[in-house]
């Protein structure tokens, strides 16, 4: 533990913030239960700077999120700053509240209650999008625009936030995450040529499959919409796209299942 290097102090909390945040962006649920430990260390402690508390008190709120406590994050966000970019966090983190509470009603069959939280929290970001946002929390409203729309059943619109995503934010894990998204959405559009190039340059963005980390998706995720997309072309008799697809796994998937794939095809 990196922590270990350092007696109590800001430095040995900046480790511990450091640790708290790549255990949110792993998105493992062991992971979070160790980040909710680190948490509870962190609020206890004295010697926290204004700004360590801050964003301590931000992270704390993001794995509450994480884990479904929909009730502690209201709560954590209150010790949140509302002043900068601490504002923005704050807003993202009520929009991602309303998301999940909107997944919670849609899956017990309350279609309505889910939309009318989804449109709440586009709402949110929206204020989060414009000219004078710092580009992180910008980045992470647009996309979260976009899976709004998408799980709206927009799909058009969703395709549209992605794309503003994308042309805006490049190098950031909302760009090959909006990307990745939009392959998919243009694929259920029969737009197959410009889903293929999509898929294609997400694909080229992984070069050593240990070392991929994304704050929307998991390695295995992005390994299993590959495997869809892929699955789908087939099912359709579209050879020459699965072909393609299939042979631009690698490395995300490993080159002899990729081998398999091109065979099958």
């Amino acid at each position: 533990d990196a922590r270990e290097k350092y007696p109590p102090g800001p430095e040995q909390n900046e480790a511990s913030l450091l640790l708290l945040q790549n255990l949110i962006d792993a998105q493992n649920r062991d992971g979070l239960t160790e980040a909710l430990a680190i948490s509870d260390s962190l609020s206890e402690s004295q010697n926290l700077t204004v700004s360590q508390s801050e964003t301590a008190a931000l992270l704390r709120a993001n794995v509450l999120n994480l884990l479904g406590m929909a009730k502690e994050t209201e709560e954590a966000l209150k010790d949140v700053s509302t002043a900068g970019s601490g504002e923005q966090e704050t807003v993202i983190l009520k929009a991602r509240t309303l998301m999940s509470e909107a997944q919670g009603l849609a899956r017990d069959g309350d279609k309505p209650g889910a939309t009318t939280r989804y449109q709440a929290a586009q709402e949110l970001l929206a204020q989060v999008t414009g000219p004078g946002s710092a580009e992180g929390p910008a980045a992470r409203a647009m996309f979260m625009m976009g899976l709004c729309a998408e799980r709206l059943e927009a799909n058009q619109s969703a395709i549209d936030y992605y794309q503003r995503t994308i042309r805006r934010f490049k190098a950031s894990d909302e760009y090959l995450a909006a990307t990745l998204r939009l392959a998919n959405l243009m694929q259920k559009e029969g737009r197959d040529e410009e889903a293929l190039r999509k898929f294609r340059e997400v694909l080229r963005s992984v070069v050593r499959p240990d070392d991929f980390r994304n704050r929307w998706l998991t390695l295995k995720q992005f390994q299993d919409d590959i495997l869809l997309a892929w699955s789908n072309w087939l099912d359709k008799d579209h050879y020459e796209e699965a072909l393609k697809l299939a042979e631009a796994m690698p490395p995300l998937i490993d080159s002899a299942r990729a081998l398999e794939f091109v065979a099958r095809t």
